[in-house]
């Protein structure tokens, strides 16, 4: 299953899918994280990965909404490793920087 991020923050924010836009897979760890592999590297606050630690944006929101209306307002933070094999659940936040505001959708193939 694709992901899009719509990013809203930094508003000039820029991939090879084009502005304001992320591709990638997710994992979701729990009801309030998970793990967003874009399918290229991102360069955001001087660090350079393809994984983003995902949030919902509001305390009173979880990835139950995404599974329900396939959209969820998000802040992200961007992994300071592309590998995250060697890091602890509990390390994980820990090892990111907060730089994304934005919803991601899921979508289908058809829509890509």
């Amino acid at each position: 299953m694709e992901y899009i991020i719509s990013v809203s923050e930094p508003w000039d924010f820029e991939s090879p899918d084009g502005q304001n836009i992320i591709k990638g897979k997710l994992n979701i760890i729990s009801e309030k994280s998970a793990i967003f592999k874009a399918n290229y590297e991102i360069e955001l606050e001087q660090i350079k990965s393809n994984i983003l630690i995902i949030r919902p944006r509001y305390e009173n929101e979880s990835f139950k909404q995404l599974k329900k209306d396939n959209i969820l307002p998000i802040n992200a933070g961007i992994l300071n490793s592309n590998d995250i094999k060697d890091i602890s659940k509990n390390e994980i936040t820990s090892q990111s920087v907060f730089v994304i505001v934005g919803t991601l959708k899921r979508i289908d193939s058809e829509t890509l």
